[in-house]
């Protein structure tokens, strides 16, 4: 009974630790930007913020690990948030690996892994807020006027030129 009092106490600063490496990532792909590059100055800030996205993002996981271990979440839901979380650190790892002076990376590669990094963390941002938060958090209060209103409609029927939904 300590040992899970202990991890779901350390697993409960996931959600602290999660606003780290969002930021770390966030400021590592804005160095990517051509304007950074020109200044020497900026190499060792720039590999110290992947690095530090890196490790960040691996003690995130490891509380969210933690976290889960509780029992408290649908293994259904957590499971994508747990792989795309994974995948996350593995590629912010490899962010900080392909940046270190002793390789000569094509810059498409850096390119393609920062896409990747920054569609990872939008999936494991809204994938983690659906498991807190619910599934429907974010459009729940849109105001009426906004809201999109659910048609059933019938048949399709189809004309010369075009298609139309008969409802």
């Amino acid at each position: 009974m300590i040992s899970l009092d202990l991890t779901t106490f350390f697993g409960r600063f996931h959600p602290l630790l999660v606003h780290l490496p969002i930021g770390f990532i966030l400021l590592a792909v804005l160095y990517d930007l051509k304007w950074f590059q020109k200044n020497k100055i900026y190499y060792n800030v720039y590999s110290i913020t992947w690095f530090l996205a890196f490790i960040s993002a691996a003690m995130s996981a490891f509380m969210g690990w933690l976290l889960a271990q509780n029992g408290y979440y649908i293994e259904s839901d957590l499971k994508p948030h747990q792989v795309s979380g994974i995948l996350l650190v593995l590629f912010s790892g490899l962010g900080w690996f392909i940046r270190l002076q002793n390789f000569s990376i094509p810059s498409i590669i850096k390119k393609i892994n920062n896409f990747i990094i920054l569609g990872l963390l939008i999936l494991v941002g809204h994938l983690g807020g659906s498991l807190t938060h619910g599934p429907d958090y974010l459009y729940e209060h849109v105001p009426e006027p906004l809201k999109l209103k659910s048609v059933s409609c019938t048949h399709l029927r189809a004309h010369e030129t075009s298609l139309h939904l008969v409802c």
